[in-house]
């Protein structure tokens, strides 16, 4: 690990905590934060989880932040070719919402996180699964390290007659690097501008807009080695089963995935007593090209992504209900092209350019079709310092289904996942223990592959029809200890959390995650 960047982030997290705590003692509106109060607020904002930042003048956040470090291990059996065997990461994140002056409102996020996965293979992109086909990899396993810097942030008004207005901002970028031959690094670059605006139509109702124009470039500017091997495979992958190696085919390959998307979200904030209810409505377009050296294009993949989303809250001083649910379809498709190289050489400076030239395009040759739904539930019992204790259930579905044609090749799957959650406060509110458990089913896998004799359709699709076929019981435990710290004659609040996650399939695999923070609350 850098010693460097770790000293770095633990003054990050020292300034942020120091900082806040000085201004929650000089602003008289400041509330001792506690666990608690942070449930019951995340629980009672509608906007938050919408594009829109307009809607931070809606909602009826106090002024609160958080600042951890992270550190987690995941392994086990149960996990795809393509992701590795074991994982370990190191995060960090800073999260506020603030009052500015008396007409804005603000929201901050900032998360670092970085680490190291074992045995992955056959994927050296950051999407692997259900979205563009044209990725490349290794058959070959071998570690890769990843680091991400990510930033959210959002600027609402406060109800100027009977508008608001608001402007977001996420932007984030990305580095994974193969550490075995052939070494792959890839560089992400991801941003996304949202301008937004709430209406009030009457005492009820409230309306908002939120468009976005979304960027993201995954690029991939070389590979090296640092021996030589005759035999080195290196493959570029098509859909299902298609892939194409050849023995030193990482000599000179570059690729970049520069994705263009437009998108906007229609609210309705519906309010009358104790209850409230948000209505979104989502839907984007994105348009993905996939560049290789001067400018040749393998393919295109577009997406149609269609949203809708239902937040009610019934609160009582002693009672907080919240029920929300999720479905959303996205439909994808990719565009294959069949180019040939064009040499032109300019008469006078003898200088000689290249082009590629479109002869063929196979129309919507990969597609996919993903539908998600949630349900969620959730009982609190209130106190003064917030929530005292909650219970609650979830279920969620989904499925995928890729297909190929010409040859035609589906792989198709579903799943069911039922858990039922609680969490409870004690020691006056200073430890907090929380968990959930429940039963991910298996719903069905059918795959038909055109030829399952390829290299990759023998490497990764048929081993993970296992991965597919297994349902699995899981639990998950946290808990959460808050104390008050004294530095530099500033009295900080500060929280360790200890959390752990197993599952055991009906295949006689398994998974972990064994986590540890440390943080500052204020």
């Amino acid at each position: 690990m850098n010693k460097k960047l770790l000293f770095l982030l633990l003054s990050v997290a020292l300034s942020y905590g120091l900082s806040a705590s000085l201004y929650a003692q000089k602003n008289k509106t400041a509330t001792t934060n506690t666990r608690g109060l942070w449930l019951y607020d995340d629980a009672t904002q509608l906007w938050h989880t919408t594009n829109n930042a307009a809607g931070l003048g809606r909602d009826t956040s106090f002024a609160r932040g958080v600042a951890d470090f992270s550190f987690q291990h995941k392994g086990g059996s149960f996990h795809r070719v393509q992701e590795g065997n074991r994982h370990n990461a190191l995060s960090f994140s800073a999260e506020r919402f603030q009052p500015i002056g008396k007409y804005l409102h603000a929201y901050g996020r900032f998360d670092f996180d970085m680490g190291r996965v074992q045995n992955r293979a056959w994927s050296d992109v950051l999407r692997t699964y259900n979205s563009n086909p044209y990725i490349s990899g290794s058959p070959i396993a071998g570690r890769y390290d990843w680091q991400n810097f990510a930033f959210d942030a959002r600027l609402g008004t406060v109800a100027l007659g009977k508008w608001t207005y608001g402007l977001g901002l996420k932007y984030q970028v990305g580095d994974f690097s193969r550490l075995r031959d052939p070494r792959s690094r890839i560089n992400l670059l991801d941003y996304q501008i949202t301008p937004a605006i709430t209406f009030a139509t009457n005492a009820h109702h409230t309306f908002g807009l939120a468009a976005y124009y979304h960027r993201r470039k995954e690029k991939l500017p070389n590979i090296s080695t640092v021996q030589s091997d005759a035999n080195l495979f290196y493959y570029e992958l098509t859909g299902l089963e298609n892939a194409t190696g050849s023995a030193g085919g990482y000599n000179g390959f570059q690729r970049e995935w520069v994705d263009h998307e437009f998108g906007f979200d229609l609210s309705n904030d519906y309010r009358k007593g104790s209850y409230r209810r948000l209505t979104t409505l989502s839907m984007a377009h994105g348009t993905e090209h996939v560049y290789e050296a001067y400018k040749a294009e393998p393919g295109r993949y577009y997406t149609y992504t269609y949203g809708l989303n239902n937040k009610h809250i019934w609160e009582t001083p002693a009672r907080l209900q919240t029920l929300e649910a999720n479905v959303s379809y996205e439909q994808g498709y990719a565009d294959e092209f069949r180019q040939q190289q064009v040499l032109t050489t300019d008469s006078l400076t003898k200088v000689t350019s290249r082009r590629y030239e479109t002869l063929i395009t196979f129309k919507k040759r990969y597609q996919v079709h993903l539908f998600d739904a949630t349900l969620h539930y959730r009982y609190h019992w209130m106190s003064k310092q917030g929530v005292a204790s909650y219970l609650g259930g979830q279920a969620s579905y989904n499925s995928a289904r890729n297909k190929h044609l010409l040859n035609e090749s589906t792989l198709q799957y579903a799943r069911l996942n039922l858990q039922l959650e609680a969490g409870k406060a004690f020691l006056q509110h200073r430890l907090w223990v929380e968990g959930y458990a429940g039963y991910n089913a298996a719903l069905g896998v059918k795959q038909s592959l055109a030829d399952a004799t390829t290299a990759y359709a023998k490497a990764v699709l048929l081993p993970d029809l296992r991965y597919h076929r297994s349902s699995y019981g899981f639990a998950h435990l946290q808990a959460t200890f808050q104390f008050p710290l004294t530095i530099k004659g500033e009295r900080l609040q500060w929280f360790t959390r200890a959390q752990a996650d197993y599952l055991r399939t009906n295949k006689h695999t398994d998974g972990y995650t064994l986590g540890l923070s440390i943080g500052i609350i204020n």
